[in-house]
């Protein structure tokens, strides 16, 4: 099957040729006494409906959709003798298509947070972080093939202090999804542009996100800084209706003052989806992989819900 399908793939330069030659061929005319025919565009990007990932954004959808996930779970601290953290994040999302194409697409994310700071700052706090507006693009590709790219700006409007407890909490919160860590950094602006790329090959799935987070300080304390976003899914569709897969997302740091043993953040964790009734319902676990976003934290595990209901 493997051997087969690599076959049967085309690369980039095959896909670019072939779009070249399409574009110079000389369109067919209709004669005098032939009716005018209705063609299809060769590309299309609709594909095969199937519930929709967690980490990554569902290429091409039909429809606009809102959605709200949560993350419930426990930190191990650094320091031996603290007790555990509790943790628990609630992001809301919402996107929709703009035009008749289906290949723009505008949303909005929104993430709150509660955790009992891990190194015993204070009591439990709960923070309200950075809202995220986005537009996103997916390119016409052959119906097994999907790509697109996506331009993120998120607002400061997080206003707790970041050098309190508060920042500990939220930075424990973070430390299950590391790639939108930059939701909980108060007072900060950040473009975020990324390439997505998905492939869907019989009841396999497999899509891929590769950004950057251009960060810069309003309050200008701190100088602007670049990171760098990997989130990956791999998929198996049981049934047009169900997935199980696995996701994994990693955040690299770039800055000069970040010590090298808290410069990568990974997760990952299997997860299964089920489409119904116009909505997607999903479960999942995520826990950390070598180190973790917070320095206050060795080891993280949690439970991932979501909810989406398309209109």
């Amino acid at each position: 099957m493997l051997r087969r399908a690599r076959h049967s793939a085309w690369g980039p330069s095959a896909c670019a040729a072939a779009i070249g030659i399409a574009t110079l061929l000389p369109l067919p005319t209709a004669r005098a006494d032939e009716a005018p025919r209705v063609t299809r565009p060769v590309f299309d990007v609709e594909t095969p409906r199937v519930p929709a990932p967690f980490i990554v954004p569902e290429v091409s959808h039909p429809d606009p959709f809102v959605g709200v996930s949560w993350i419930v779970g426990l930190g191990a601290p650094s320091e031996s003798g603290r007790p555990l953290s509790a943790v628990g994040s609630l992001r809301l999302s919402a996107e929709t298509d703009v035009g008749i194409m289906r290949r723009l697409y505008v949303g909005v994310t929104y993430p709150i947070a509660a955790a009992l700071p891990p190194d015993g700052s204070g009591g439990t706090k709960i923070v309200a972080g950075n809202i995220e507006g986005h537009v996103r693009v997916t390119f016409p590709q052959p119906t097994w093939l999907a790509a697109g790219a996506a331009l993120g700006v998120v607002a400061p409007t997080a206003t707790f202090d970041r050098s309190g407890a508060a920042q500990v909490a939220a930075t424990a919160a973070a430390s299950f999804e590391p790639t939108d860590a930059i939701y909980f950094a108060p007072g900060a602006i950040a473009l975020r542009p990324s390439f997505d790329v998905r492939i869907v090959r019989g009841p396999f799935l497999v899509q891929a996100r590769q950004g950057l987070d251009v960060t810069l300080d309003v309050a200008g304390l701190r100088v602007a800084q670049t990171n760098g976003r990997l989130l990956g899914h791999f998929g198996v569709r049981a049934r047009k209706d169900l997935e199980v897969s696995i996701e994994a997302q990693q955040l690299y740091l770039f800055g000069s003052n970040v010590p090298d043993k808290h410069r990568n953040a990974l997760t990952m964790g299997p997860n299964i989806r089920y489409s119904a009734f116009g909505m997607d319902f999903g479960a999942g676990i995520i826990t950390n992989v070598f180190s973790v976003l917070s320095p206050a934290l060795t080891q993280v595990v949690g439970l991932r819900l979501s909810v989406l209901s398309y209109f």
